[in-house]
């Protein structure tokens, strides 16, 4: 079975305006489980990232204390490769351009764009802000030091499996312990750990099919969506995947609404590109998009674990906006 990723671990990935969006080989059985669920609430305070991502402090053992961006796109977590060497990894991997025999251990890893391989590395003694420690098999970014690093990695859904979990990002926080939805806007898929949603977009009369992703700063629709549209191309750009070799081109095209689950968005710009990870979910046929952060800073998402039921709504102090809401139950089947 596979898994998906998204991987936002460098100011030279985020400078691209749009993060790399991975499918893994599953971690083992057990990877990021804690001992019993948390009877209580508790709010832990996100840092804010530039003005785009929010992320959690995390220490492994002994070391420093690093922030990891809090990823919804991620069935399992990745670390950046210059932070894991700090811990020990040492990496197998052949030079690019070999392709003969070697040791290293590689998982086929899709990004946005492309189709590479990456290694994995076993993290004990993870803490996340002052949460009981986990243990992580997170998957190893083959990123550069070219840049100074603004993240070390990303928590995917096995860092926080034992509790259910409601992130405000227009709060920045992040909230712990037995929580239930009010609203069944989306779903938590139990196979691909992603969450999915639906949209309603000003000017198209079908709903759209959404993943909510929170390790992307940008939002994206697919090719269908835009050309049924007839969307304008006010700008263009290259969008290059995790892996730093392949790209693919995409254009900014404005849209005047948008309304997924409880929230109410206008007059925004998203980007419209064929990236793989539509083929990947098999929405290539169909109005699709990946909403990203630049959307999402205005949300708040709720995500109970034991029904896999998601809520989707304002963030902050802000009310959800007064139209009947926009939810995954809108179309006939769900992810498996």
């Amino acid at each position: 079975m596979q898994n998906f990723r998204a991987n936002i671990l460098s100011t030279s990935v985020i400078a691209l305006g749009i993060a790399a969006l991975a499918v893994a080989a599953p971690a083992s059985a057990g990877s990021g489980s804690q001992a019993g669920a948390q009877a209580e609430t508790q709010t832990v305070p996100m840092q804010r990232i530039g003005e785009t991502f929010v992320a959690m402090p995390v220490r492994i053992g002994d070391g420093d204390t690093m922030n990891w961006v809090v990823d919804t796109g991620a069935s399992h977590s990745a670390i950046a490769q210059p932070a894991a060497e700090q811990f020990g990894f040492v990496s197998q991997m052949p030079h690019p351009e070999y392709d003969g025999p070697h040791n290293a251990e590689l998982d086929d890893v899709q990004s946005l764009t492309s189709l590479f391989q990456a290694e994995r590395f076993q993290l004990a003694d993870v803490r996340i802000a002052n949460r009981p420690p986990v243990e992580l098999n997170a998957v190893v970014v083959p990123v550069t030091n070219d840049e100074p690093a603004v993240v070390a990695g990303l928590l995917g859904a096995d860092a926080f499996s034992d509790s259910d979990y409601r992130i405000d990002f227009a709060a920045a926080e992040m909230e712990f312990g037995p929580l239930r939805v009010a609203h069944v806007d989306g779903v938590l898929s139990e196979e691909l750990q992603i969450v999915f949603g639906a949209a309603r977009v000003d000017r198209f009369r079908s709903p759209v099919r959404v993943m909510i992703d929170s390790g992307t700063p940008r939002t994206v629709i697919n090719g269908y969506l835009g050309t049924r549209m007839r969307l304008r191309e006010p700008g263009r750009y290259e969008v290059t995947g995790v892996d730093g070799r392949s790209s693919h081109s995409a254009i900014t095209v404005p849209i005047r609404g948008i309304q997924f689950g409880g929230v109410c968005l206008y007059r925004t710009n998203v980007l419209m590109a064929n990236l793989d990870i539509f083929t990947a979910l098999d929405w290539v046929d169909e109005p699709a998009m990946v909403i990203g952060m630049d959307l999402l800073q205005h949300a708040e998402i709720t995500v109970d674990q034991e029904t896999g039921q998601v809520q989707i709504s304002m963030g902050g102090d802000a009310r959800d906006c007064r139209r009947d809401r926009v939810q995954w139950s809108t179309f006939d089947d769900r992810p498996s």
